[in-house]
């Protein structure tokens, strides 16, 4: 199968002269634009204020004075701006002054709280000349006795409020407000005559609620509580959805208006102890690189505000295939003037300079990219330039001009320079066997030479004339191959230096490489040659792929060859047949790509840029799903699978709970309908939609699988017409079928009930939820989007017109992905760009000879599962592009069920659960 490798992207450095052009320009005004101008009509930042006295929650006396700094950065580099304006207003009462500042951003004011009781807030706002405004606020207490024991504890959509009996006092008053402001006796909502325990009821989770406790005595002295603050959760509100990514776990959750401050939580065990991972974030997405492959991890999420609910874990094993075969590691800028050359080798690049775009001597160079993030120089040799390096152990030759520098690099650091060899004109390319050292001569020769014959050395042993210039050579097997350009490859025997045949190549031969019983050329304007020398003296072409542009150099990787295209980049042939090469992927380069080497994974390409160089560092990854089954687990299958980190549970017209260490099947609960839908398993409970028999109306079950392998029936959901598809985000359960899409609270799965519905058109049959939009794959109707930011009353926003039936759908990120059944009964496979979910746009498209009706994301491959027993995997690392990566023919019926673990793939299919080896392995 034809396997294909996305871009990676790069720097235009055609941006980099055009600003340099830019900025002659700019500098020729007038009165130019300066930096300084540029970044404050750009400014985006707010100004800070600090209040320096009171502390927050201080007492307040019958005068407050409040001090504090102003200050406006308009620039990331720390540039000072202008604050335009200040004021404050005390919140809840007539109080509202303008704020005067000093030169410094010093400021002081005052106001007299006669008329003031309980907690005030103080609001100070500051405004840049750019209009950029932040605020602060100040919580003042009354300095008059408190209630000491006030405690707060947030539930599912309530708050429960206890407090001991405050001596004398004769009733309580509870003020509260759903946002930041402080409450008092005229600012928020407030309760009269409440007794402790008090609980606040049918609140919205995820807002933030604060509160004050006021206490009344007949001698009219009122105490006051502390200031706290809840938020009502249930423990689904932000159970969080895991995506498997290369080596990292993405976790995102749903936005609340209460807090966008969490902690993510981590555990290798369900039950296990749970450690913060993220320390404090400000967003609703985390992503955890700290991870092992094929270890199964547990999140929760919690608000960081103390005591919040935690949320229901969620499972997930980050992913071992990259999306980018051709992954960029690092940039490294060299001016390198009219020649230059590089050699990796292990952790070290070996690199020539020839003078440069500034001018100076041709140097040599030794750099550490053992991190690629921080590429280290760690030794220099001034006065050596080169036009091929080839390093073999400890010693690094470096062919330059008339001689051949040979240098003991034994200590990277300190590179020694010993006696070079001599004697010819225009060396281009060279080769070391068993120290031996083989030259390519432009001026049409081939020059051997013997650093340990003392006869010879430093001049060649042995010159033979070539049939063109020679560009490259290399030794293989006893016999010297030369690239010598419109002439094509000589063959030479080394143990007689003849010359034993030409052979002609397509194009102009340019650089060679050997594996085996093959030669590989770039061979200029013709691609890629290979060459059958089997029989070296009758070497012959046996296939030619042509390059993008034109191949100038080339390097073995694996089962790959590396092509340096000008004008192209790289491009990474698969050679795995090498009478059947193909281009299996390719990274364009912003200039023209002239050089090409590699060591393990590292493939190094130097640019030309017409007046100099620059050397730039890929990671080729050939680590990529090949899936082949390893297991059966028995038990009939039907559809409906779901997994923790101890059982896996598989729905057929019961349900089969199989121990996931061992793959017993350990317990049945039986149903009691059938056509059992998706499952979902969010904490203890599990959801599984079904049809009822008799009206095949939709319904949702709900199971308590806390005491599993015995499970018990929560409660169930009848709805009044046939549900295909079913998804959970938060709070809230969406389904979809033949009346559209309805939405149920499930936050207490005993009492779940109905909150939300919208029509659409067509069936619904699948549905995937992204933030505040569902995605509906719909007969008939295409890809439908649904606003269901206000879940109450959600709003069809959007479309896309796909053609025949929407199977299935999965989301992520910026894609929608859709499985479509054909006409002949086949499948599509649709990308639909939702990054505006109001105007989705079709992104790319390949055919599948099934059609898929289950699809998971993993990593930047899509599982697409068919009834009919194929498994899709489909590379989507770039979204025009899709491509099938393989395709595992399960033998089997299969059904709505599959998990990605790691490098396992769970799937419910007619005989039971298979289990998917997909590193290739049995």
């Amino acid at each position: 199968m034809k396997i294909k490798i996305r871009k990676s992207i790069k720097q235009n450095w055609a941006c980099l002269f055009i600003l340099v052009f830019a900025f002659y320009i700019v500098a020729s005004c007038t009165n130019p634009i300066n930096q300084t101008i540029l970044l404050h009509a750009k400014d985006k930042i707010a100004p800070e204020i600090m209040v320096l006295s009171p502390a927050d929650e201080s007492p307040f006396s019958s005068t407050v004075v409040v001090t504090g700094t102003v200050t406006d950065v308009s620039s990331q580099n720390g540039d000072s701006g202008k604050v335009q304006k200040m004021w404050y207003e005390v919140l809840g009462t007539d109080i509202k002054e303008d704020i005067s500042f000093a030169s410094d951003g010093s400021f002081a004011f005052q106001f007299e709280t006669t008329n003031l009781s309980g907690h005030i807030t103080v609001k100070i706002t500051a405004v840049d000349w750019n209009g950029n405004q932040s605020d602060i606020s100040l919580s003042l207490i009354d300095a008059g006795t408190g209630i000491p024991d006030f405690t707060i504890t947030p539930g599912n959509h309530e708050i429960t409020l206890t407090w001991d009996p405050v001596p004398l006092s004769e009733s309580y008053t509870l003020h509260y407000t759903t946002q930041e402001g402080v409450p008092s006796e005229t600012y928020g909502e407030h309760i009269d005559n409440v007794s402790s325990p008090y609980t606040l009821k049918n609140l919205e989770n995820g807002e933030i609620h604060v509160f004050l406790l006021q206490s009344h005595s007949a001698s009219g002295d009122d105490n006051w509580s502390s200031l706290k603050k809840a938020i009502p959760l249930s423990s689904f509100s932000l159970v969080p959805k895991v995506r498997a990514e290369y080596r990292k776990i993405v976790l995102e959750w749903p936005e609340i208006p209460g807090t966008d401050e969490f902690y993510v939580l981590r555990a290798t065990q369900s039950d296990g102890a749970y450690s913060n991972v993220s320390g404090k974030i400000t967003s609703n997405r985390y992503e955890d690189s700290d991870v092992e492959d094929n270890q199964l991890y547990f999140y929760k999420v919690v608000p960081s505000l103390t005591g919040s609910i935690e949320s229901f874990y969620s499972q997930g094993m980050s992913s071992i295939f990259p999306g980018d075969w051709i992954e960029m590691k690092g940039v490294l800028i060299a001016f390198l003037g009219s020649y230059g050359e590089a050699a990796v080798s292990g952790n070290y690049l070996y690199t020539t300079f020839a003078g440069g775009f500034f001018g100076g001597s041709s140097s040599f160079h030794i750099k550490d990219i053992s991190d690629p993030s921080n590429i280290v120089e760690l030794s220099s040799i001034q006065g050596i330039g080169a036009s091929d390096i080839k390093v073999k152990g400890t010693t690094a030759y470096i062919a330059s001009g008339t001689k051949v520098n040979i240098i003991d690099v034994t200590d990277p650091a300190n590179p020694v320079l010993e006696n070079p060899c001599t004697g010819a004109v225009n060396i281009r390319g060279i080769d070391v066997f068993s120290d031996i050292i083989y030259a390519a001569d432009g001026a049409e020769s081939f020059e051997i030479y013997d650093p340990s014959d003392e006869n010879s050395f430093p001049n060649p042993k042995v010159t033979i004339p070539t049939s063109d210039a020679a560009n490259d050579v290399v030794v293989d097997n006893g016999y010297a191959y030369l690239a010598v350009g419109s002439a094509g490859v000589d063959v030479i025997d080394l143990s007689t230096n003849t010359i034993v045949t030409t052979c002609d190549t397509d194009g102009t031969a340019s650089a060679l490489a050997v594996d085996g019983n093959y030669l590989y050329v770039a061979d200029d304007t013709a691609g890629l040659s290979v060459i059958d020398i089997s029989t070296p003296s009758a070497a012959s072409v046996i296939t030619t792929l042509a390059t993008p542009g034109n191949a100038v150099d080339i390097s073995l990787k694996g089962k790959y060859a590396c092509i340096a295209d000008s004008g192209e980049g790289l491009i990474l042939i698969d050679i795995s047949n090498p009478a059947s090469p193909f281009i299996s992927g390719s990274d364009k380069t912003p200039l023209d790509a002239i050089k090409v080497a590699s060591d393990g994974n590292t493939v190094c390409i130097i640019d030309d840029t017409g007046s100099g160089r620059y050397i730039e560092l890929f990671r080729i990854n050939d680590n990529h799903p090949d899936a082949v089954v390893h297991d059966v687990i028995s038990s009939s299958g039907n559809s409906g699978l779901a997994m923790n980190g101890k059982y896996i549970f598989a729905g057929d017209n019961n349900i089969r709970i199989i121990d996931l260490s061992t793959h017993a099947v350990i317990g049945t609960y039986t149903t009691q309908y059938s056509d059992i839908g998706r499952f979902s398993l969010i904490g203890n409970y599990l959801f599984y939609g079904s049809e009822e028999e008799l009206y095949g109306d939709g319904m949702l079950n709900i199971l308590d699988i806390s005491k599993a392998p015995n499970l018990t029936k929560i409660t169930h959901f009848d709805f009044t017409s046939m549900m295909l598809g079913f998804r959970i985000s938060g709070d809230y359960y969406y389904a979809v079928g033949d009346s559209g899409l309805v939405i149920l609270d499930i936050s207490n799965p005993q009492s779940t009930h109905q909150v939300g519905y919208l029509s659409l058109p067509g069936i619904g049959v699948d549905v995937a939820v992204a933030g505040h939009y569902a995605f509906i794959a719909s007969y008939g109707a295409g890809l439908q989007v649904a606003d269901v930011s206000n879940v109450r009353a959600p709003v069809r926003v959007g479309s896309v017109s796909i053609p025949d039936k929407s199977e299935s759908i999965a989301a992520y990120g910026k894609y929608a992905y859709v499985g479509i059944q054909d006409a002949s009964n086949e499948g599509q496979f649709q990308v639909v760009d939702i990054s505006n979910p109001e105007s989705p746009q079709l992104k790319g498209s390949i055919h599948l000879n099934r059609y898929p009706t289950e699809m998971t994301i993993n990593g930047t491959y899509v599982y697409a599962l068919s009834q009919a027993g194929f498994l899709y995997i489909i590379d989507v690392s770039d979204a025009s592009n899709p491509f099938i990566e393989n395709i595992v023919n399960l033998s089997l019926s299969a059904f709505p069920g599959i998990a990605i673990y790691g490098s396992t793939a769970y799937i419910n299919t007619h005989n039971g659960v298979t289990l998917l080896d997909l590193t290739g392995g049995n």
